[in-house]
């Protein structure tokens, strides 16, 4: 019940801060089949990759677990780990490597962010494999300037992880270290191993007033040392932008394909239109700025196939806004190689 009541509160508050702040600026649940889109790649100050994820290991051991599929060095697409979480896709991060080693290194950094105002909020979810006893910890970065991970100056966030067992009885008194930071706390409850209960998604939150007209970059760093899992969800910047990006509405299909979608390529709008309707096309960057636009035209009821050429898109995502009339539809497209 306590759960059910945690995700009520959750709901409400996202809900308070969407009618203030209609513009998503940033929208990431890794729900696509593949994260392609995501770049496995080093940051090297090439400004082409501002647009785009980047994912990276830094400490380049690899993993020490045993499991019987060898986890990834990088950040990895996961299913949740609890059993309420299972039909969530999470992405994952391993600290339980091979060797003695001073822990994982592993960054997913942000597309870089426009922020217009003193408006704009980050939420996200994260849950650790295990808690308490190995409990992964991770920190939640800004970059002012660029995408290299030496430019990550400003903290948002640090999250505790399991640093040792005290010196008594760990079964009989359960009592541990922890690092300094915020606490995981919600879990589903083992009880063949009160040690070691399984992390459930939580909702976080950060204001991002502080950059006020400035370009960012958000990185997740998963620093833990010898502990399991960490899994973060849902990354969501929400502000006053340029350009609106809404949420669709469920009662209208439109949808985009392939997605993603390679270089070079024309993609698939599809969509069907209840009556007759004055249509326009978009392709807009991850923060809002038009990169193409189609002239409306007027098109009758029922189902409609139109083709797009993006052969002038780099790499990376961006969205494909649908305007019917006076409503506006939305899909994220990722353009890759």
């Amino acid at each position: 019940m306590k759960q059910t009541y945690l995700w009520l509160f959750t709901a409400m508050l996202l809900t308070q801060f969407a009618s203030a702040q209609n513009d998503t600026l940033l929208w990431e649940d890794f729900e696509a089949e593949t994260i392609d889109y995501i770049e496995l790649e080093y940051p090297n100050g090439d400004a082409n990759l501002y647009p785009i994820w980047l994912n990276f290991d830094i400490d380049g051991v690899g993993d020490g677990s045993g499991s019987a599929t060898e986890r990834p060095d990088e950040w990895f697409l996961s299913f949740g780990f609890a059993d309420v979480d299972t039909t969530n896709t999470v992405l994952a991060s391993n600290s339980w490597l091979q060797g003695e080693v001073d822990g994982a290194e592993n960054w997913i950094i942000t597309p870089r962010i426009h922020i217009q105002d003193n408006q704009a909020n980050l939420y996200w979810k994260s849950a650790p494999f295990q808690l308490p006893r190995y409990m992964d910890g991770y920190q939640v970065l800004v970059s002012k300037t660029d995408n290299f991970e030496t430019s990550f100056t400003d903290t948002l966030a640090v999250f505790a992880e399991f640093d040792g067992d005290a010196t008594t009885d760990v079964e009989d008194t359960l009592t541990y270290t922890f690092t300094e930071g915020i606490m995981h706390t919600e879990l589903q409850f083992d009880p063949d191993d009160r040690t070691r209960h399984t992390g459930v998604l939580q909702q976080w939150e950060a204001s991002l007033a502080a950059y006020q007209g400035q370009d960012i970059f958000i990185a997740f760093r998963h620093q833990s040392n010898d502990d399991n899992l960490i899994s973060i969800d849902d990354i969501l910047v929400l502000g006053n932008g340029s350009v609106g990006i809404e949420e669709n509405s469920s009662e209208f299909l439109f949808g985009v394909y392939p997605n993603p979608a390679s270089v070079n390529q024309n993609i698939t709008l599809e969509y069907e239109l209840k009556s007759r309707s004055q249509v326009s096309y978009s392709i807009l960057s991850i923060d809002g700025k038009v990169l193409k636009e189609i002239a409306g035209h007027t098109q009758l009821a029922g189902a409609h196939r139109s083709s797009v050429d993006i052969s002038a898109l780099a790499r990376g995502t961006y969205f494909v806004q649908l305007r019917v009339n006076n409503h506006v539809y939305n899909d994220r497209l990722f353009v890759v190689n």
